[in-house]
């Protein structure tokens, strides 16, 4: 499904080997049971969308502090926000925004609705190229499924090294 979210059943029942009834079945219990989400994006080209330009923020924040991640999603333009660790930072968060003067909007205004909330630095972005597994064209678009290998280790390390 990562290749094309509206793959019919059938179409999935005949790469599978199982019946559709099967396929029907798993893919309700995994949305229901929130191992499979559903998201529709879009291309954030100027010339398709409002909101072209990407920021990154990297931030700390209390990683008991519900409130605070909360509050980072109520700011028009965030669109996710993840934890990271191995570092400072233990927040990555995006935004989309409309020009790049709102990044210093969108600052002032996490320094004012989310006070716990450090940041630690940001990252802008004019274009993307690939997001979420597509490669884009110039507006924006998808041009090319670039497979996700989420099972596979690209370092080899958990192949032994003696």
């Amino acid at each position: 499904m990562g290749h094309d979210g509206r793959t019919p059943l059938a179409e999935l029942a005949s790469e599978t080997g199982l019946s559709i009834s099967t396929i029907r079945r798993r893919l309700d219990r995994m949305i229901t049971g929130g191992q499979l989400v559903l998201r529709c994006d879009l291309a954030l080209s100027l010339s398709l969308s409002s909101w072209p330009v990407g920021m990154w923020l990297w931030a700390r924040a209390d990683p008991n502090d519900r409130a605070t991640v909360e509050a980072l999603l109520r700011v028009p333009g965030a669109r996710v926000c993840m934890r990271v660790s191995g570092g400072e930072p233990n927040l990555a968060v995006g935004f989309s925004l409309p020009t790049i003067h709102e990044v210093l909007v969108i600052e002032s205004r996490l320094s004012t609705e989310v006070p716990r909330l450090t940041i630690l630095g940001t990252s802008i972005v004019l274009r993307f190229i690939k997001r979420m597994g597509r490669v884009l064209d110039s507006a924006g678009r998808s041009a090319e499924t670039v497979p996700m290998a989420i099972w596979t280790d690209p370092d080899g390390l958990s192949q032994s090294h003696e």
